[in-house]
């Protein structure tokens, strides 16, 4: 499955495993009270039939702070999912981004410098390769969980906080 990155455009599409995989957008809300651009309603779809959704979600960096206060809910088939994050770890390999819905518990965790791993119970039931998801035995909320993940910028939780500011200074030093 490879998602590619979203447009200003309200809906985006991917070919899975279990069907098409639809993601519908509501249009922008400005709350006064917050002021956060690009708050949007998401809805995904699953070969026509509803599979989840956010209610006022923001990609990106704001999406990974929610997380990791704990904040950031879904709804995945009418239960309510807890979508949590580790940013602050040393290691790569510890900092993750983790699903919670119904007993289950899915994990993305980055291994090397561009793979990340999807992990359910200590098992790597998906990876990325070549820039596309390639999920092992695919299933509602691997799809769902991996759509969020990718399409949400909540990668931006296992980036490496020290690496930018470590290429910058090791680039920039010598031209000063």
């Amino acid at each position: 499955m490879e998602f590619t990155a979203l447009r200003r455009s309200d809906s985006a599409a991917v070919r899975t495993p279990l069907g098409e995989l639809v993601l519908h957008r509501s249009p922008e809300k400005l709350v006064p009270r917050v002021w956060t651009p690009g708050l949007r309603d998401w809805r995904l779809e699953l070969d026509g039939r509803p599979l989840g959704g956010l209610p006022g979600f923001v990609p990106g960096p704001r999406a990974v702070r929610a997380a990791r206060r704990g904040r950031l809910t879904a709804d995945f088939e009418g239960a309510e999912a807890r979508v949590t994050a580790r940013t602050r770890h040393p290691l790569r390999s510890r900092r993750y981004v983790q699903f919670e819905v119904g007993g289950r518990t899915l994990r993305f965790v980055r291994r090397g410098l561009v793979r990340t791993e999807l992990l359910e119970g200590g098992r790597t039931v998906g990876r990325t390769r070549l820039g596309s998801w390639v999920l092992a035995e695919p299933d509602p909320l691997r799809v769902f969980a991996t759509a969020v993940y990718a399409w949400g910028g909540l990668d931006y939780a296992n980036d490496n906080p020290l690496l930018p500011d470590l290429l910058s200074e090791l680039l920039l030093a010598p031209l000063s």
